[in-house]
């Protein structure tokens, strides 16, 4: 009787041993098919950054985020030095507020107090403030730097793909305001 106890028991720990090489064997495999998806896919996207930039720079910010998008974006744009064509993504109207607001996604607030961005000029019609300006880009600021003027930095804060909102100290104020996307 021990004899066929521990035959059993040789019988049982062969199939674990089984059990643990197919294990092991597949994990391997997984993961060299993970790395070889991983490698085509920076293929893929170097391949996209060259022949068609913008089309990367949307791939970017939905795989990778808006902070990601903004590093490439500001390589690819050369906005490593002042240009005066405004961001794509910073042209329009923005509401200014006083405190940080939660706004939901895919809405809009009325503009009550715009500044606005546009190719080589930012304004604010309620500080009757037009002033001439560059741009360009360090990380996730945006530095306005007017022909008249110290130049200003707007703060872009971003979540997942997407800005929620800026923060910036508009010429002749002390105080920081926060800009929301608004109504047109």
């Amino acid at each position: 009787m021990p004899r066929s106890s521990s035959r059993n028991s040789l019988h049982i720990g062969r199939e674990y041993g089984y059990l643990i090489a197919a294990g092991v064997i597949f994990s391997i495999s997984y993961f060299l098919f993970l790395y070889y998806q991983n490698t085509r896919a920076a293929a893929y996207l170097e391949e996209m950054r060259t022949t068609s930039p913008e089309d990367y720079l949307s791939e970017i910010r939905k795989l990778e985020g808006f902070s990601t998008y903004l590093a490439e974006f500001r390589m690819l744009k050369d906005y490593r030095t002042p240009k005066l064509t405004a961001p794509i993504f910073i042209v329009g109207r923005w509401t200014l507020r006083q405190r940080i607001e939660r706004i939901p996604v895919g809405s809009e607030p009325e503009c009550t107090d715009p500044i606005v961005f546009e190719y080589g000029h930012v304004k604010v019609p309620s500080r009757n403030l037009d002033l001439a300006v560059l741009y360009s880009l360090e990380d996730n600021v945006l530095t306005v730097h007017p022909d008249a003027g110290v130049p200003f930095d707007v703060r872009i804060v971003s979540y997942a793909a997407s800005i929620d909102h800026l923060e910036l100290t508009v010429p002749g104020t002390q105080a920081t305001s926060y800009a929301y996307r608004c109504l047109q």
